[in-house]
């Protein structure tokens, strides 16, 4: 099963985001924080994250370049999470800001 983390960190959009997904038949990781995020798919791993760039403590960005290096940097068995699909979301967001994640 595909493994979705949705990070969010407004409750409103997170919500029918997850439930969408998951009546679609992902398997949905949910992380309201750039902390969250990371520790959450460190442990978990996800096939593609959908990530909010405006976050509390690490931005989106943070936790994009925070992601790969790690994943870049340990073990093996993770390093085929380097490639994992990340689309950065934010309203209004400059093409340069949203380049910054995929």
């Amino acid at each position: 099963m595909t493994r979705v983390l949705v990070v969010e960190d407004e409750k409103n959009l997170r919500e029918p985001l997850v439930y969408l997904l998951q009546k679609e038949g992902y398997d949905v990781i949910e992380a309201e924080d750039g902390n969250s995020a990371v520790e959450h798919f460190n442990t978990l791993g996800a096939d593609l994250i959908l990530l909010d760039l405006m976050l509390p403590g690490l931005s989106g960005n943070e936790v994009c370049r925070i992601i790969r290096a790690e994943s870049a940097t340990g073990p093996a068995s993770r390093s085929s999470q380097i490639r994992t699909p990340t689309a950065g979301l934010k309203a209004r967001a400059s093409g340069t800001r949203r380049a910054g994640c995929l």
